[in-house]
């Protein structure tokens, strides 16, 4: 019958679906697809940042972004038709009136939908940290607004032209933060009780690293009729097992 191998079993879909296998009594390894059924990712490093997406954090950045997407679309509409169609107030006030629109949907958004936070929000937690975050890009974006704003006056430019200069700068300096306030969500407002990063999320090997001697093992070998695989887990230990199938 032939020798057994070691196969470190997969853990969780985000791994690389490839398994290294070692012959007992080899020194040499060897890659081999998964017969699980799964869609192999791509190798390197745009391989292991799709497989992050997959993990609960990675989950989270991409309905934080859809969820940027919408109040981004809330925020630029607000400001161009109160500056730029019926011209109601000053750009930087405008800018004050569309921030402030886009910021509730942008609250219960993430809470609820992206980190699936239930229950009521913390006043000092929660509420305060998201409108330091949320006050402190407005100032920065009225910064860049004032800026546009006053440009276009001393060029003389048209108020179309203005307009789309003030809603770039808006778009801008939230561009800026948008990591930032991610990582605030994700580590300080929306945290629960007990939560810790999956061991996907904070080994090397569910993106793709080779085998250590923590992760589970799978013997494996031919059955010697037709060539089947038989498989079964065994203990943690790397050393080789013994015996036969």
């Amino acid at each position: 019958m032939a020798g057994m191998a070691l196969i470190p079993e997969t853990r969780s879909a985000s791994r690389p679906r490839f398994r290294r296998v070692a012959a007992l009594g080899s020194t040499t390894t060897e890659d081999m697809p998964c017969d699980d059924g799964a869609e192999a990712l791509p190798q390197g490093h745009l391989g292991r940042f799709l497989a992050w997406l997959r993990t609960p954090t990675g989950q989270k950045l991409l309905k934080y972004a859809a969820v940027s997407v919408i109040s981004t679309v809330i925020s630029q509409l607000v400001l161009f038709l109160s500056y730029g169609v019926f011209d109601i107030w000053a750009a930087v006030w405008c800018n004050v009136l569309a921030n402030v629109c886009a910021a509730f949907p942008s609250y219960y958004l993430n809470r609820y939908w992206a980190w699936q936070k239930t229950g009521r929000s913390h006043p000092l937690k929660e509420l305060l940290p998201f409108w330091v975050a949320s006050f402190a890009g407005l100032a920065l974006s009225l910064g860049t607004v004032d800026l546009a704003a006053s440009f276009a006056h001393q060029h003389h430019l048209s108020h179309l032209i203005a307009s789309v200069m003030v809603n770039g700068a808006n778009l801008f300096a939230f561009g800026i933060l948008w990591i930032g306030k991610f990582l605030l969500y994700n580590h300080v407002l929306f945290t629960k009780p007990g939560d810790v990063a999956p061991a996907g999320e904070r080994s090397p090997a569910d993106l793709g690293e080779p085998w250590s001697p923590s992760e589970p093992v799978v013997a494996a070998g031919y059955s010697g009729v037709g060539g089947h695989i038989r498989s079964a887990e065994v203990s943690r230990s790397p050393e080789p097992v013994e015996g036969a199938l």
